[in-house]
């Protein structure tokens, strides 16, 4: 708005005070002036609608939903201007009109070349990717519609992933520290959920890129320390499931820096075990399932991991058989003792012979403790271990 004062109160008195009096020598420098500025301005839109289009298809690079970022209706109110200031000059050529007309014209004229100024500033910012993260943040933090902040987020990730294919690690880093400052604000459960399903999506198309991965192991930190929140059990049980698929794309040395985090989920797998019905303990299950299986395959260098996995879900059968009957902990009882002689399987493949025994002594364990508590499952524990003796003779 201050450059278009600022013109108005210089343009209006030159444009009425310093202007032709002969009427005959006026007619026809008005006529032409009028002429020129539907030429001009007619150009001016041409070209500034042709570096809109390519400063569309710069941003697009980092994802189609950022195209309304540029092709915004502010773009289009912007032309509403231009197009009258072209479309009158020529109905004014076309007869007679008074002076004020066209003097008022020539005003709105001069009125549209002013207005690029504030136009490229506002493209220039629009293009930013600094910009442009801080408004999304803004956005996922202070919104107070679920629906913009879950554009905002996918608008988010489909950056984080532009600028991963592009190799510009400026602009991830930038997404980063965005998401970073979003978890530290009191978001509502779903939104840290919406956080962790983007951060999801994320990882397994880094998975050869270390840099990045170890990023979105700190990230996903941050982003568990919530499971542990006064979020209702429903997003709670949707976070962990969605850090266990999260978990089975990570390789060993990016878990290993999250060891902590997962102890939070084992500890809460068994605490959970107080409500035999309740999902969150089967979702830490399905964690620590997924933690043993990734990290399987380097257990020479980082043996303390699947070890962990298995303990953590023996000790969540455990806490179950020390607890009433319940068919709720039968089941929780079930899947630990058959991710447990899966993980025993697959060491088993693998020749950890070492990894084997402490699978079968965990399970052995189990099954001393079912006897008194279910005679099925004891059998059930007793049959997983010998299964899985047998493969390593094999």
């Amino acid at each position: 708005m201050i450059p278009l004062v600022l013109y108005v109160c210089i343009a209006t008195p030159i444009l009425y005070f310093t202007g032709y009096t002969s009427e005959d020598i006026g007619w026809i420098s008005y006529r032409y002036i009028l002429s020129a500025q539907a030429q001009t301005l007619g150009t001016i839109l041409a070209v500034v609608s042709s570096f809109t289009l390519v400063a569309a298809q710069l941003v697009t690079r980092y994802g189609h939903l950022l195209l309304r970022r540029i092709l915004a209706p502010w773009v289009f109110w912007y032309v509403v201007p231009f197009l009258i200031g072209i479309v009158t000059p020529l109905f004014l050529l076309n007869s007679y009109f008074e002076l004020w007309a066209a003097r008022l014209t020539l005003l709105l004229g001069g009125m549209c070349i002013i207005l690029l100024i504030p136009f490229f500033i506002a493209v220039r910012r629009q293009l930013s990717m600094a910009s442009l993260i801080d408004d999304l943040r803004i956005t996922i933090c202070d919104s107070s519609s679920e629906r913009d902040a879950k554009h905002a987020l996918k608008s988010l990730s489909t950056v984080l992933l532009g600028a991963l294919k592009l190799g510009d690690y400026e602009t991830f880093n930038l997404g980063m520290e965005c998401i970073e400052q979003a978890s530290q604000t009191e978001l509502s459960g779903e939104r840290v959920l919406m956080i962790a399903v983007e951060i999801g999506l994320m990882v397994p198309r880094s998975s050869d890129d270390q840099i990045v991965m170890v990023a979105l192991s700190n990230m996903i930190n941050k982003v568990s320390l919530h499971v542990y929140g006064g979020e209702d059990a429903d997003v709670r049980r949707k976070l962990i499931g969605n850090l266990a698929d999260i978990y089975g794309h990570l390789k060993s040395e990016v878990i290993s820096n999250s060891i902590g985090e997962v102890k939070v989920i084992q500890k809460l797998g068994v605490e959970e075990t107080t409500h035999p019905n309740n999902g969150i303990t089967r979702e830490c299950q399905r964690l620590l399932y997924s933690v043993g299986r990734a990290t399987m395959a380097e257990f020479a260098v980082h043996n303390e991991l699947p070890i962990f996995a298995v303990s953590a879900l023996g000790e969540i059968a455990q806490a179950c058989i020390a607890k009433p009957v319940s068919d709720g902990r039968k089941d929780i009882v079930a899947v630990s003792i058959r991710e447990i002689e899966s993980l025993g399987r697959l060491a088993s493949n693998n020749k950890l012979t070492a990894l084997v025994d402490i699978i079968v002594e965990q399970l052995h364990s189990i099954e001393e403790k079912l006897v008194v508590y279910d005679g099925a499952l004891s059998r059930a524990a007793k049959g997983a271990g010998g299964s899985v003796q047998s493969d390593i003779g094999n």
